[in-house]
């Protein structure tokens, strides 16, 4: 194993940990769920079919999420999309099939509200 992947899986375990805490804070600022004398625990955020959902509905988490996804995929696709050997066409082909698709994944359940259509633009 390098030292770098031993650097890289020490630095996910502690991100986790951080993620683990500031998720059970969260948790703990909602209070408490009952369903007939029963408690139940908060669940943020909520991942169905690979679409993020916020538990209080938040319209902001899975466009925040999906936004990142996308910059995710442009920064992996930097280097031929700004290739200028490519034809124009190619590069638009490509960030309509490959970029787009990723940031506009699970739209049709989102809530456009003005901080929304901001975020999207």
């Amino acid at each position: 194993m390098t030292h770098a992947s031993v650097v890289s899986r020490a630095g996910s375990a502690a991100d986790m940990l951080v993620k683990e805490a500031k998720t059970q804070a969260a948790q703990d600022q909602l209070g408490k769920v009952r369903l007939e004398e029963q408690e139940l625990q908060n669940s943020l955020p909520l991942k169905t079919l690979r679409v993020l959902q916020a538990v209080d509905g938040d319209p902001t988490v899975p466009v925040k999420h999906r936004v990142t996804l996308a910059w995710s995929r442009l920064r992996e696709l930097n280097r031929i999309l700004t290739d200028a050997r490519l034809p124009s066409r190619l590069r638009i082909r490509l960030w309509k099939s490959s970029v787009v698709p990723t940031l506009l994944y699970g739209c049709e359940r989102w809530k456009l509200t003005q901080t929304v259509r901001r975020k999207l633009n």
